[in-house]
């Protein structure tokens, strides 16, 4: 199973956020975004069917990056609920950082083309 392509719903931290996976490339490369506005930079490991991302929130300011990493999952049940899901966890060294808080959960679907 490879990643799909196209936007997923990730609910991260209790936020909701639009990841929009537009390719991935020989190398494992994506090109890809966030909320439609935020650059992202990051691999897809098709053996692991890991995912690890950085969400740039200002360009050149380390700390206004997140990094996430996910795993896509076979979910056995696919076939009823129609979708892809991924989950995972992201750290934010951002200003509002605290040392027991800069790892936070995140989770994601997205839905299946269906062909009759």
């Amino acid at each position: 199973m490879t990643l799909p392509i196209g936007e997923w719903r990730l609910i991260a931290n209790g936020h909701t956020r639009f990841f929009k996976v537009e390719s991935v490339d020989s190398n494992g490369r994506l090109n890809a975004t966030m909320q439609n506005t935020f650059k992202v930079n990051g691999f897809w490991d098709e053996r692991s069917k890991r995912i690890i991302f950085q969400r740039i929130i200002e360009e050149g300011k380390p700390r206004r990056e997140q990094t996430y990493v996910g795993y896509l999952m076979d979910d056995p049940d696919d076939e009823e609920t129609n979708h892809y899901r991924m989950a995972g966890y992201f750290d934010d060294f951002g200003p509002a950082a605290r040392a027991e808080r800069i790892m936070h959960g995140w989770f994601g679907q997205i839905g299946k083309t269906v062909s009759k």
